[in-house]
């Protein structure tokens, strides 16, 4: 490097600084970093800089003051490093006047408001010997000659040039930036403000092409004719400068329901005309009224301080969504906060809030019609979307809030579980499910198993073809059927790992195959239709059989997916002693339906929203991966369609069950405990994998020294399930070593105990001669 440069650290290149220059700037910076360290430095500066350098603080304090002491020094820094670096000592002489000046009138301003008093150490504290020199009476005294105003004027027409010169700093640029930033804000909160409303509102569906009609469908040659006309209309805008653009419902013919497919066995599917048509909208919300409703919000939440302005508004059949943009720095939950503000504000009964909308920067406010337009099974079965559906399992739920109808698809939900408060809409629900899976689906293809507590919901499909067993009313037998149900998954597992495939759909696949596939290896394969389980009230059997009722739920809800089997629960205690944790884990979608509190909101569908429902089928439904719960008018089915669709399916085939009956399962004795059982008779712990040969000989050993033959007794001794447990006692009754079940008495034990311990070769045990008498045995209904 050249004699006289210096490496500067910023760029790590060598730049041409003389010595004299580099020399002088950094004695400067020394000096006012020296004078920064003495000025904002409080303990004892005899440690730090020995008594010089509190000797220079203190007369230092006493000429600037506080504030300019610090002040100083920082000027002195930046004015040094600027020499170095960038201007070099270019007019130094003005650089020390301009900061003296500045330093000078910065004391004097500072001093002004003790003008009288001068001398005081307020006084000198603020602005020191220098600012008093300005001030006071016996000094120069400018406050004394031109006032206070005066001298004011004159220290600032001195101090903001001296600031300039001393810092090389105009600020024009930053003025210019503020000025361009304030211009910018004006010009936003003017587009806000004039920003149009758009109202969209249902169209019913004809094709996928249909677009909505902007104003009200008039021939081509009128709207030129009448262009001036409209002309009234921007004076209700002119206030807020709105510019609706309104897509008025389109009056489609329904696309035709799947013609009806016939069938080996002469089965036809029913007919859409069971089902009545929905009666035209009378009374639709005005667009006088939905602008309204928009200045209400704006003004309501503008009272709170809170600016929005209303960007869309849609109408939906039940509720209409006012969608609504704040203005740049509100925040969210500020307008959630004021939900019942809002709702007395609209005079709505409730309202319910998304902050934010899911995908959009706005925040929609769901605000109910006054008048409420209905949703019917007919319309939902009939639209294209249902007939472009190719899951077997496809059925309608709705329309949504935007009037679209809304499919399910319980293949891929795979299970769905629905509660809400009585009168909601549930049941409606589960019978517009039911009946769309039968309008759509032939009894070899679809069947199901219906648990009805109630007895009164299900019972109109008694005897129906698609049955798989009647219509199960008694508790204890519907705890039965469902561990029937899990032992019917597992057989079905063992036919797929036959065949060699790994769900029900590639199974089928190769049952309708005209062509042999090697899988099949010359094996019969035949076609496995899809259950559907259905249980009208959860709570019922949760109350009889818990243990075992939660159990078989769970292990359906975790493994029939494959083989087809599908649960569908409703209940209207949405608590979690019966929806537990357990439970909700294995059902990702949930609908719920009107609820009396957040916190039964919050069972349901882990978040709150329930309790703002209107009821009457008014649901928010949710699945797997949605951000947030969707809005949906349930669609109605009334029971003479239900009565009708019944009729005309019992009318072409008799239904051909897979299960008579199920046998109540067996309810503990009283007095008997499990740890009872195991003191009695020591048995080791079955294996889940044991086989049926085993298990017999340990299940009859156990009945034979007990000499109580009892279901239940074996399931808890043996720690093995109810349906295994009864399987065992059924094999027992056919070899003839027990009696038949006789409701609540107990079992007859058809042989000598201890003739058959000896053929057993098994010894009899001191317990045997002394048997419990008295006892009885219940069928329970609770199995494990």
């Amino acid at each position: 490097m050249a004699k006289g440069q210096i490496k500067t650290p910023a760029s790590g290149s060598a730049v041409s600084l003389p010595y004299s220059r580099f020399i002088a700037g950094g004695v400067i910076f020394l000096l006012g970093l020296f004078l920064f360290l003495i000025s904002t430095f409080t303990w004892n500066d005899a440690i730090l800089f020995g008594s010089l350098g509190g000797a220079i603080r203190e007369k230092y304090f006493l000429c600037f003051g506080r504030i300019s002491s610090i002040i100083l020094p920082l000027l002195l820094m930046l004015w040094s490093i600027r020499t170095v670096f960038v201007s070099g000592f270019k007019h130094k002489e003005i650089k020390f006047l301009a900061i003296f000046v500045f330093i000078l009138m910065l004391c004097a301003i500072l001093t002004l408001p003790f003008y009288r008093n001068a001398d005081s150490i307020l006084a000198l504290k603020w602005g020191g010997i220098a600012g008093g020199f300005l001030t006071r009476s016996h000094g120069l005294g400018f406050p004394q000659h031109i006032g206070i105003v005066g001298s004011l004027i004159l220290f600032l027409a001195l101090f903001i040039p001296s600031l300039l010169l001393s810092t090389d700093m105009l600020f024009y640029k930053q003025i210019k930036a503020f000025l361009e930033w304030r211009k910018k804000r004006k010009a936003q909160a003017e587009a806000f403000k004039t920003s149009e409303v758009k109202i969209v509102r249902p169209a019913t569906e004809k094709t996928a092409k249909s677009s909505p009609v902007i104003q009200k469908p008039e021939p081509a040659p009128e709207p030129k004719k009448e262009e001036p006309k409209p002309k009234p209309e921007p004076v209700i805008q002119i206030p807020k400068k709105i510019t609706s653009v309104i897509a008025e419902p389109v009056k489609e013919k329904p696309t035709p329901a799947p013609a009806p497919r016939k069938i080996s066995d002469g089965y036809k599917l029913p007919s859409v005309s069971l089902l009545q048509d929905a009666p035209p909208i009378v009374g639709d919300i005005s667009e006088e009224e939905i602008r309204e409703n928009c200045e209400i919000l704006e003004k309501t939440l503008a009272n709170f301080g809170i600016e929005v302005k209303v960007i869309q508004v849609t109408q939906g059949p039940v509720v209409t969504l006012y969608a609504m943009k704040p203005a740049p720095g509100v925040k969210v939950n500020r307008i959630v906060s004021l939900e019942n503000d809002l709702a007395m504000a609209l005079r709505a009964i409730k309202v319910r809030i998304q902050a934010p909308i899911p995908g959009k920067d706005s925040v929609g406010i769901e605000v109910p019609n006054r008048k409420e337009q209905g949703v019917y099974l007919k319309e939902i079965l009939t639209c294209e979307k249902m007939h472009k559906a190719r899951s077997p399992l496809a059925f309608c739920l709705g329309k949504t809030i935007s009037g679209e109808p809304f499919i399910g698809d319980l293949a891929k939900m795979p299970h769905l579980l629905i509660a809400g408060a009585t009168g909601s809409g549930k049941s409606v629900c589960l019978n517009s499910l039911i009946a769309s899976l039968l309008f759509r689906q032939t009894p070899d293809r679809v069947k199901f198993m219906l648990i009805d507590p109630k007895r009164v919901e299900m019972s109109v499909y008694q005897a129906i073809p698609h049955l798989m067993a009647p219509v199960l009313c008694e508790p204890r037998k519907a705890a039965a059927a469902l561990g029937w149900a899990v032992e019917h998954m597992e057989d079905r597992y063992k036919v797929l790992a036959e065949v060699g495939v790994r769900n029900i759909d590639s199974y089928n696949a190769l049952a309708t195959s005209d062509q042999p596939h090697k899988k099949l290896m010359g094996r019969e394969v035949k076609y496995m239709p899809h259950i559907v389980i259905v249980i009208d009230e959860l709570a019922d059997l949760m109350m009889i059989a818990r243990n075992e009722v939660e159990e078989f739920v769970i292990r359906l809800a975790q493994l029939s997916r494959a083989v087809g089997i599908h649960l569908v629960i409703a209940t209207q205690r949405p608590s979690v002693n019966v929806i537990t944790g357990i439970i909700k884990a294995n059902f990702p979608s949930r609908i719920a339906f009107q609820v009396s509190s957040k916190v039964d909101s919050r069972t349901i569908i882990d978040m709150n929203g329930a309790e703002t429902l209107l009821g009457r089928g008014d649901m928010l439904f949710t699945h797997a991966g949605a951000p947030k719960p969707i809005r949906i008018q349930g669609a109605f089915v009334s029971e003479e369609e239900i009565e009708a669709l019944a009729d005309f399916i019992r009318a072409q085939e008799k239904a051909i069950y897979m299960k008579e009956d199920f046998k109540e399962i067996e309810k503990p004795k009283k007095g008997e405990s499990a740890e009872g059982d195991d003191d009695l008779v020591d048995l080791p712990e079955s294996p889940d994998n044991a086989s049926d040969e085993e298990l017999y000989k340990r299940a009859l050993e156990l009945v034979l020294r007990r000499r109580k033959p009892s279901v239940s007794m074996i399931q808890r001794c043996m720690k093995i399930g109810y349906a295994r447990a009864g399987r065992l006692m059924d094999m027992m009754e056919e070899a003839g070593i027990v009696g038949p079940y006789q409701g609540s008495k107990p079992r007859d034990l058809l042989v000598d105990p201890d003739a058959e311990l000896e053929k057993l070769g098994l010894s009899k045990s001191p317990e045997d001669d002394f048997p419990d008498e008295g006892e009885t045995e219940e069928e329970l209904d609770d199995s494990k």
